[in-house]
């Protein structure tokens, strides 16, 4: 070979080599995006990558936690609804929701929550599965095993600091910037005490000087997880559900299994005990009559109100004063499932 033709034959080569890599190049920068825009598609819809969120600053974003699935979707959507209006627009809002198992929400219903992002504000949505069989425990007991998830989310969140967590049938009626942020500093939660409440109208209860109600409840999860009080909420409501109780007997206790887990864990001292304009109860008339000095007035300074117990406003207006309702029916016509109930 001569040496113009070495020549010719090395140049063709290193050509060759140069566009072979870039094409090969070209074709792993292609693999990595599609398996990172899959990465984060599998996120939105399943579970929280590890890493979300973890070096987010407190004040600028707001976590809130659902249990939720098909059955309480409406519910669920009324109380975001609420949240939405009810937040300053600097913040970030991330819901999460956690479903038992394959309990999550059909196409029709997730598309219903989506369409809040363009109805009020863009907000970052995450699903969690929760294995039912962790609930096995309490299969005998009369409360609905969705509410229990509250008792585990120091583990389902382990990279948040703070989360607050709303039944499904609470609305927001302020601004929560001022709840969510704050100082927490070696305590566990901030909730509202409504022994003095029920003592006031239903008379001393047992183990009633102190009741934390679970129905809103800010949770230090980076405190919760240093002293590892999960596990000992766990404990405590299994022993709970165990007892066998009575209906008479259930009603000396007061609510449910995890209100009592978290009230006889949680002591005075790690909790900051929140006035009861922080989570008004309306699930029966006399609940809604007497208690402040004009009822309509004071329901108005409240930040959160909770329509706890048997008589739902979605189901029909009976049981529930009518300037309670009127207050949940606002946010009710903000969300796609809107329809007047008598």
């Amino acid at each position: 070979m001569n040496k113009d033709k070495f020549y010719r034959v090395l140049k063709f080569s290193t050509i060759s080599v140069a566009i072979f890599s870039i094409i090969f190049l070209l074709f792993c920068f292609f693999l990595k995006f599609h398996r990172s825009q899959s990465s984060q598609k599998q996120d939105h819809s399943q579970e929280v990558i590890e890493k979300d969120f973890a070096d987010d600053p407190d004040d600028k974003i707001i976590n809130i936690f659902y249990s939720a699935d098909d059955f309480n979707a409406l519910a669920t959507c009324v109380s975001m609804a609420s949240v939405l209006k009810n937040v300053s627009k600097d913040k970030e809002i991330n819901f999460y929701i956690v479903y038992l198992d394959d309990k999550k929400f059909n196409d029709e219903n997730m598309s219903k929550i989506e369409s809040l992002k363009t109805k009020i504000r863009d907000f970052k949505l995450h699903f969690i599965s929760f294995d039912s069989n962790k609930l096995s425990n309490f299969d005998k007991q009369d409360w609905h095993a969705s509410i229990l998830i509250k008792l585990w989310a120091p583990s389902l969140f382990p990279n948040i600091k703070r989360i607050l967590w709303l039944d499904d049938d609470v609305i927001i009626l302020k601004n929560i910037d001022e709840f969510y942020s704050q100082d927490l500093s070696e305590k566990y939660l901030a909730a509202v005490d409504i022994s003095s409440y029920y003592n006031k109208y239903f008379g001393e209860y047992k183990n009633s000087r102190y009741w934390i109600t679970a129905g809103v409840g800010l949770y230090n999860l980076q405190e919760l997880r240093k002293d590892k009080i999960q596990d000992k909420l766990i404990e405590c409501a299994k022993k709970y559900a165990y007892q066998n109780m009575s209906d008479e007997e259930k009603k000396e206790i007061l609510g449910g299994v995890e209100e009592y887990a978290l009230t006889n864990v949680i002591k005075k001292e790690k909790a900051i005990l929140l006035p009861y304009r922080y989570c008004i109860m309306c699930f029966l008339d006399v609940f809604g009559k007497g208690h402040f000095k004009s009822e309509e007035e004071e329901i108005k300074k409240s930040i959160a109100m909770h329509f706890s117990g048997a008589w739902k406003p979605w189901k029909g207006r009976v049981g529930i004063l009518d300037y309670y309702y009127e207050f949940w029916e606002k946010y009710f016509k903000l969300t796609p499932y809107y329809k007047k109930i008598e």
